[in-house]
């Protein structure tokens, strides 16, 4: 019969590997996390997609050409990640570069105003500068 004693001892013996191991177990939980929450970003991606579209379809001016490239970033990422191959990994990190590279610009360009405040935190492009950056060091792997 386990009871809660024999479980502890077990524990016990395998301190001196969690001590050991203690920053490689941190950073795998870390990055376990962080992947979880990232994986969720799908579906805004096709949401982004979608909205786009949408503001093409209703505006005046109509830019092909800028809905053309959302367009096919957004597509490049979600089939990269489908593809679990180093094609995949790579086209995911190029289109990942492709967006931060769009979002410096747009930051440093175009919002000059409001560099370090609070309006800078919630809008969107500083959340797409963050995927990208995320996509571009983690790939699809």
């Amino acid at each position: 019969m386990i009871t809660f004693e024999s479980l502890m001892n077990a524990l016990k013996y395998l301190n001196k590997y969690f001590y050991k191991y203690r920053t490689k177990l941190f950073l795998g939980f870390l990055i376990t996390i962080i992947a979880r929450i990232f994986s969720l970003f799908a579906p805004r991606l096709i949401g982004n997609s979608l909205t786009a579209v949408e503001k093409y379809l209703q505006s005046e001016n109509n830019d092909f050409e800028k809905i053309q490239h959302i367009l096919m970033v957004n597509i490049l990422i979600i089939i990269g990640g489908f593809i679990n191959n180093s094609f995949g990994n790579l086209l995911t990190r190029a289109s990942a570069f492709t967006i931060v590279i769009i979002m410096i610009n747009a930051l440093a360009i175009a919002h000059r105003d409001w560099f370090i405040n609070t309006k800078l935190f919630t809008s969107e492009q500083i959340f797409l500068l963050l995927i990208g950056l995320f996509f571009l060091i983690k790939g699809n792997k």
